[in-house]
């Protein structure tokens, strides 16, 4: 890493602890804060929601960000709030670095810019929120497969890690089979298809590595036709209102398709995974 990236992802840094500083608790940790004091007093997993949630009690739920919330509990109790909070700057900073290192190759000014529309892109949904633990092991994910097929097998530890995080670790079989068959499409070699799809097989069960097993899967994808997303921010329609949410990815879309249309192509690879994450 060049002398421009670090110094590049030391200001970026400051952005976010100052956003950090700003922003102070978030408004889901009052739940996270319950989900947690329960798991320290009981050793085990709620499996409904709780009286708190007057307008659903005893719901089906299974609370895939258990560990972040016994984390803020036990920082609560402790009278530690903003060590945690900057704690949650330096894992975004940690998804930073890796993101970084990976493009390690590009030019400085290139990276630089890459990574200021990525920080223009996560300040709308950072904060002390269980989602952010995902972000360093997605640039992982990646860093694992673009590092060759050997490294690849990463992805089944990386996918447990981040099941048992937060249910958005559900989409590596998708990146990890889009990777695949666009290295397939590259080479002409029809057998990495085949590894692709093996691949994604094992790190889709890796969702049953979990304390939830197989139901896990099944509740993600009830939840996510559930009506109650359409008051989730981030699962929103694009509108005027979270315009800034899309700035940073629309804005690094852009700039590839021009780098596409001058000649500085991506592979079949970095496409496919591009379009699936957009």
């Amino acid at each position: 890493m060049n002398a421009v990236s670090r110094a590049a992802l030391l200001v970026l840094l400051g952005l976010l602890a100052a956003d950090a500083s700003i922003t102070g608790l978030d408004g889901d940790l009052w739940w996270q804060r319950a989900l947690g004091d329960y798991v320290l007093a009981h050793h085990a997993l709620p499996q409904t929601l709780g009286p708190a949630t007057f307008a659903a009690p005893d719901a089906r739920w299974l609370p895939h960000e258990w560990v972040f919330a016994t984390l803020w509990a036990l920082a609560a109790r402790a009278d530690a709030a903003t060590v945690f909070r900057f704690g949650c700057v330096l894992v975004a900073f940690a998804a930073l670095t890796i993101d970084a290192l990976r493009a390690r190759t590009a030019a400085p000014a290139a990276n630089t810019i890459a990574l200021t529309l990525v920080v223009v892109g996560m300040l709308p949904s950072f904060g002390m929120r269980a989602q952010i633990l995902a972000w360093p092991l997605l640039a992982l994910v990646l860093l694992a497969l673009e590092t060759g097929p050997g490294a690849a097998w990463w992805t089944i530890g990386l996918a447990i890690v981040w099941d048992n995080l937060h249910a958005s670790g559900l989409i590596v079989p998708a990146l990890v089979l889009v990777y695949g068959l666009g290295r397939a499409l590259t080479q002409r070699r029809w057998s990495i298809a085949a590894w692709a799809f093996a691949l994604a097989a094992a790190t889709g069960l890796a969702s049953a590595v979990t304390p939830f097993g197989f139901g896990y899967a099944r509740f993600a994808a009830e939840w996510s036709v559930n009506p109650a997303t359409s008051i989730i921010t981030e699962w929103q329609p694009i509108s005027r209102s979270a315009l800034l949410m899309f700035i940073g990815p629309f804005a690094l879309f852009g700039l590839i398709l021009v780098g596409e249309l001058r000649g500085a192509r991506l592979s079949w690879s970095q496409r496919f995974v591009g379009l699936a994450l957009f």
